[in-house]
């Protein structure tokens, strides 16, 4: 199969092609990839390897970085991430508009939804926006808004420090401005194609 890896993450390899659109491989079933891009390759015990994908012996996938290819084990690879160049390519978000209105009652509403991320070698951040805004007649406006900012930071041997801050407004609760602060320290303890388990406090 010739296209472009996407991902593997929960044992399915995810490649584009051109004449079957998106196909999904599990992972068992794959003898070896080859790609030229710049990838991220995350094991089992929570090592991260960095660099382009070549072919290796049988049951082993090497990681190519500056003349430098470190061979793996095949079945060892849990994640393996597409790390692009420009800054707007290694962006990930979406953004959903939607209004609705009933004659009978004239009441109307509308909603925004945002959110975006990106994902660095060494920390993960995301930013989410939501608002939802409420008329009708003889009643004053009614919205609901809330904003988060996240950030995680991905430390050795599975451990990760996350943060965030949120923002919440509410007028049907007479809320007009709630903030909540969150950090703390967290380990993946499973960590398989299959499973993903993590605690932190």
């Amino acid at each position: 199969l010739q296209g472009e890896i996407k991902r593997l993450q929960f044992g399915r390899l995810e490649l584009s092609t051109t004449s079957m659109g998106t196909v999904y491989v599990e992972w068992d079933k794959v003898v070896g990839i080859v790609s030229p891009n710049y990838y991220e390759i995350e094991t089992r015990d929570g090592a991260r390897y960095y660099g382009s994908l070549e072919s290796g012996a049988p049951g082993t996938l090497g990681v190519a970085l500056e003349g430098t290819t470190t061979p793996l084990d095949v079945f060892s690879v849990v994640r393996i991430r597409r790390i692009k160049e420009s800054f707007w390519d290694r962006l990930d978000g979406s953004i959903s508009l939607g209004a609705s209105y009933t004659r009978s009652s004239g009441i109307g509403q509308g909603s925004l939804s945002a959110d975006i991320g990106t994902r660095r070698p060494t920390f993960e951040v995301s930013l989410s926006f939501d608002t939802t805004v409420t008329v009708q007649p003889d009643q004053p406006d009614q919205s609901r808004t809330a904003g988060q900012a996240a950030y995680n930071k991905l430390l050795r041997d599975r451990w990760y420090i996350p943060g965030s801050v949120r923002f919440e407004r509410n007028t049907d609760l007479g809320l007009d401005l709630r903030t909540s602060v969150a950090g703390g320290l967290g380990r993946y303890l499973v960590q398989s194609n299959r499973s993903l388990l993590g605690a932190g406090a």
